[in-house]
């Protein structure tokens, strides 16, 4: 039943959107928290733009770039604190075997980037949504072959 998959799709999302930003106003609302960062989940199942996204930091008053069923946490940075340290989604990526990463990335991408035709951080292409705010998607092909795609990391 593609309505009621739909359906259950939009409701998961929406209650995860009211705890990321039940969140994210905890976190601005906080004197000690100067923003927050981007973990990604790192499994096959991990779409390739968050895995460029993944270490991103954002101030408090700033919303992440989402997609449907994003699965990326918050991270809060705490002041007099060194921010976190963790493998990237594009360290995670590399260590692969090329077999888990052309199936990843699609042939196309895939021999795109070991021709070194893009950066993994051209992976993640982000929109603004009138209604939703910022949404994170994957890069088309066509838009890393003509040198699109990616995001400034490290904006707080």
């Amino acid at each position: 039943a593609p309505g009621l998959n739909h359906i259950l799709l939009v409701a998961r999302d929406q209650q995860i959107r009211n705890y990321r930003e039940m969140t994210r106003t905890i976190y601005d609302r906080s004197p000690v928290v100067s923003g927050y960062m981007r973990l990604a989940a790192k499994n096959k199942r991990t779409c390739l733009a968050c895995l460029a996204l993944d270490g991103t930091t954002y101030a408090t008053g700033e919303v992440m770039a989402l997609h449907p069923q994003d699965r990326c946490s918050m991270v809060p940075l705490v002041e007099g604190f060194p921010p976190p340290k963790f493998q990237t989604g594009e360290e995670w990526f590399k260590k692969q075997p090329p077999g888990v990463q052309r199936e990843m990335m699609g042939p196309r991408r895939y021999a795109a980037w070991q021709d070194g035709r893009f950066q993994f951080g051209q992976l993640a292409t982000v929109t603004e949504n009138e209604t939703w705010g910022p949404n994170a998607q994957v890069t088309a092909v066509v838009d890393l072959l003509a040198g699109r795609g990616g995001v400034e990391r490290g904006r707080v």
